[in-house]
């Protein structure tokens, strides 16, 4: 690891910052108390034919406007509800929600391309639909 090795102090500083902030590897998300939300993204449901590409590329951008935000965390893929149960009865104050996409086929009519994403909102782990 680059830490052990380095030689300048100022150097040495921001590898440690920057190691806290970030977490071990593998640790999972970073909930602090000033966490607000915790989004996790299911699994997406695709009519589109690209199955692959799509789930990767839906996933991504809704993670990309999830992640920026002051006080949101996304979950890791694959979490299971035991471990996000767990995880969550640390952190009381923190609202957790499941997303749940689906892409339908896309439509092409008078020279315009649709393609239509629906999302159900959960409560998170317990899954009670909220809208």
């Amino acid at each position: 690891m680059r830490l052990g090795v380095e030689e300048s102090d100022t150097v040495k500083k921001v590898l440690a910052r920057s190691l806290e902030l970030v977490g071990p590897s593998g640790s999972g998300p970073r909930l602090t108390d000033a966490t607000r939300y915790y989004v996790a993204i299911g699994t997406i449901t695709d009519s589109t034919g690209r199955e692959s590409t799509v789930k990767s590329m839906v996933r991504t951008a809704m993670a990309g406007v999830v992640e920026p935000r002051d006080g949101y965390v996304v979950a890791p893929e694959g979490e299971s509800l035991t471990q996000a149960k767990k995880l969550l009865t640390k952190f009381r104050k923190t609202r957790a929600f499941f997303l749940s996409p689906t892409v339908s086929a896309p439509t092409y009519a008078a020279g315009n391309l649709v393609v239509k994403v629906e999302i159900a909102i959960f409560t998170y782990p317990s899954k009670a639909l909220k809208g």
